[in-house]
Formats: structure tokens, sequence, C-alpha cells
């Protein structure tokens, strides 16, 4: 069964976790995480995103 769409915050914060199945890693090399830390970063050079922390 779908979950349901996530209502807007009124804030306009939203609080982003990742975790994998079963608590297991996500990235399993160092440079993945770079790849990943690469694209959130472009995202927010490109003001698509602010990260507050």
């Amino acid at each position: 069964m779908a979950r349901e769409a996530r209502t807007e915050s009124q804030t306009g914060y939203y609080h982003v976790m990742m975790r994998g199945n079963n608590r297991e890693m996500i990235f399993n090399q160092t440079v993945e995480k770079q790849y990943f830390m690469e694209l959130l970063q472009q995202q927010a050079d490109e003001e698509k995103i602010l990260i507050a922390a």
C-alpha cells in the first residue's frame, strides 16, 4: 500500500535523512559518498535548495 503524500511544511524546512534497508550502509565506498555530496552541493549552488546544517 502506498503511503500518503507528505504535507507541505509551513516553515519550508524539511528534515531529510537517509538509511538503507535493515540499517545497511548506503555508501559502501568513499567515492560514492563524495559523488552524492557533489550532487547536493550542485543543487545548493544553483539555488534549488538551501542547506541549513
